[in-house]
């Protein structure tokens, strides 16, 4: 089974990672997609909403549809949240025979150098890079390539449609590790966690920028209000 993995602080939740999550089901024929809110985000800067309110948040927007789940592994764990430790930690729970896709924005993925065990996770599940804003796939592409190509691991580029001078999305295998980048453009939506928080806190409306649900548990919980 295809399984996606959407990692994040999800802090909180919004309607903008659901629309992607939703595009990025359809466009890979997935089964499932976990939402995985972080422990400690090693690369954030900033305070945190603790991990119980944000699984609650994911729980709630992720409640109507069937292919959506949340999973509480790395909050879980405790500590500072290493992706290959999650990678590792879910094929070991659904054993052999899954193909694990892990979903990341084009601005975090140029980093990717920085992570923990970065080979080891390059070859550990396929990656589908998606468009944020400002982050355009073309260019991502050419600093990817150029990053990995530093890490001595060579992309081969190979066209998921027909057109060879059709727009992405492109599917680049790690020649040397055979892992699969898949670089996938999605809806830029102007909606962000940050963006929220400063709402909230500014007493304004969040209305149809997050789920109803969550909407509602914010305010329950006087969230985001300091």
């Amino acid at each position: 089974m295809d399984i996606g993995i959407f990692g994040g602080t999800f802090n909180p939740i919004h309607n903008g990672h659901l629309i992607v999550a939703e595009q990025i089901r359809e466009r890979f024929d997935l089964p499932r997609i976990y939402f995985v809110p972080s422990s400690v985000p090693p690369h954030k800067e900033g305070p945190v909403l603790s991990g119980e309110h944000r699984i609650n948040m994911v729980n709630l927007a992720t409640d109507l549809n069937p292919c959506f789940y949340s999973s509480s592994i790395e909050v879980d764990r405790g500590g500072d949240s290493y992706t290959i430790d999650t990678i590792c930690e879910i094929k070991k729970d659904f054993g052999k025979g899954h193909n694990l896709y892990f979903i990341i924005g084009a601005d975090a993925f140029k980093d990717i150098h920085a992570w923990k065990d970065c080979h080891r996770l390059l070859t550990a599940c396929k990656f589908i890079v998606i468009s944020r804003p400002g982050v355009g796939l073309k260019k991502s592409v050419a600093d990817i390539t150029a990053l990995l190509a530093k890490l001595k691991l060579a992309l081969v580029l190979k066209m998921i449609d027909k057109q060879k001078d059709a727009d992405p999305p492109y599917s680049y295998k790690i020649e040397k590790h055979r892992s699969d980048i898949f670089f996938v453009p999605v809806p830029q939506i102007d909606i962000s966690s940050t963006r929220i928080r400063s709402l909230v806190k500014e007493g304004m409306s969040i209305r149809y920028q997050v789920p109803d649900s969550v909407e509602l548990y914010i305010k329950r919980n006087g969230l985001y209000t300091e």
